[in-house]
């Protein structure tokens, strides 16, 4: 007998009273739907009552759902994470919240069970995806799983419900934990992932969320959020794996990425007179990219930009005929790209000088004033915790310091 299947059996007994071990998992197995519940309530046997929803009609599992059965495992999840770990009984609870989910896992496995989940919406769902806290690895994986299939539920009727509630619940997780964004608790699992299997259970998670996302807006503004995260750079040190599903998962998910980011740049998929779309298919070219920095200085620079002062037209004029002139310059010639800098430098400074001059107010004869135009100002610096952090100091000397 495996460890696992040890372990499984030591919580159905150990969860037992003493002068019923031995009967309950026949009572169980033969009981009607609402004596189940009672029993399951006393005795928290989940491996008996998976095994009872397994095995069980149509008929009984509508009568165990509509009793309060879903209701009354949810109730013993939550009441092992509160409970928490401690070193004596560690093992156990944790098979004990493993057995849980199963039995979450084997309702929603049956043809009537997802249906309840979707008809009931924000109560289970909500509750399922505050589990996404507990230490429990094994446990957050069937989490993952279970979200994954919810997002892909398309039965006549229920199409887009499935990634409706999970937007729901991260929204609810994000409120309830104090999250920033609502993708966020998907990262920072990526981030502490140790396994391939743990990684590839999120990812999962990721790729069928999008999936079930009809708006190509709604996707990119997800995507966003999460690139915002750093998530390419985490996923960067999975791209090695030899675990096949994981491989996959990461296939899929910059298969899709490369599909929606295509038709934001075909006339159909984006407005190219829209600044919001632009300036998304902008940053969605530099994100996780050294160009990203400087686009970031750009943005800082512009910000400091009066909108009101004389030489605000003139500045963004330049640009706009700098950035052209830059686009189209040919690629290879440095000489060439250090005259262009040269000279552009140079027709801003006179542009703005000549803005100053052309403002300037007459004298009392009629005259122009003779004061010289201020030189052009120095590029502001960036803002405070956007400069690269300085290099390291040097190692001390062997031996210590």
């Amino acid at each position: 007998m495996s460890r696992w299947s040890k372990l499984t059996k030591q919580v159905t007994v150990d969860a037992l009273p003493t002068d019923s071990k031995p009967l309950l998992p026949a009572s169980l197995e033969g009981s009607d739907a609402e004596l189940c519940i009672v029993l399951f309530k006393s005795t928290l046997n989940f491996h008996g009552l998976k095994k009872r929803i397994v095995t069980a009609d149509q008929k009984w599992i509508e009568e165990f759902l509509e009793e309060g059965g879903m209701e009354a495992v949810f109730d013993a999840l939550a009441a092992l994470s509160r409970k928490g770990f401690n070193k004596s009984t560690a093992m156990l609870d944790a098979v004990k919240q493993l057995e849980c989910v199963s039995c979450i896992k084997a309702v929603m496995n049956r043809p009537y069970g997802m249906e309840h989940i979707i008809i009931n919406g924000k109560k289970f769902v909500n509750r399922l995806v505050e589990e996404l806290c507990s230490n429990n690895i094994l446990m957050k994986m069937q989490v993952y799983e279970l979200l994954s299939c919810l997002c892909l539920y398309s039965d006549e009727g229920y199409a887009g419900l499935g990634y409706q509630l999970s937007t729901s619940a991260l929204q609810h997780y994000k409120k309830v934990y104090g999250e920033r964004h609502q993708v966020s608790i998907l990262v920072k699992d990526l981030r502490g992932a140790e396994t391939d299997q743990h990684c590839a259970a999120i990812i999962t998670f990721i790729n069928c969320f999008l999936a079930s996302c009809e708006s190509l807006e709604e996707r990119a503004s997800i995507r966003d959020d999460l690139m915002a995260l750093n998530l390419l750079d985490i996923l960067a040190k999975w791209r090695n794996t030899e675990d096949e599903e994981l491989a996959t998962q990461l296939d899929v998910f910059d298969a899709e990425f490369a599909v929606d980011e295509e038709t934001m740049f075909t006339e159909e998929g984006m407005d190219i007179s829209n600044h919001k779309d632009v300036f998304r298919a902008v940053y969605t070219k530099v994100v996780g990219t050294p160009n990203a920095l400087s686009f970031l200085h750009i943005l800082q620079h512009l910000m400091l930009l009066d909108r009101d002062s004389k030489k605000c037209n003139v500045v963004w004029e330049m640009l706009e005929k700098m950035v052209l002139s830059a686009v189209m310059m040919s690629e290879g010639d440095q000489d060439a790209a250090d005259q262009f800098v040269s000279a552009s430098t140079e027709k801003m400074r006179k542009a703005i000088m000549q803005v100053v001059n052309d403002s300037s107010a007459p004298t009392p004869s009629g005259q122009e004033s003779e004061v010289a135009p201020p030189p052009l100002a120095p590029p502001p610096p960036p803002l405070a915790n956007t400069a690269a952090p300085p290099p390291p100091p040097p190692p001390p000397p062997h031996g210590g310091i």
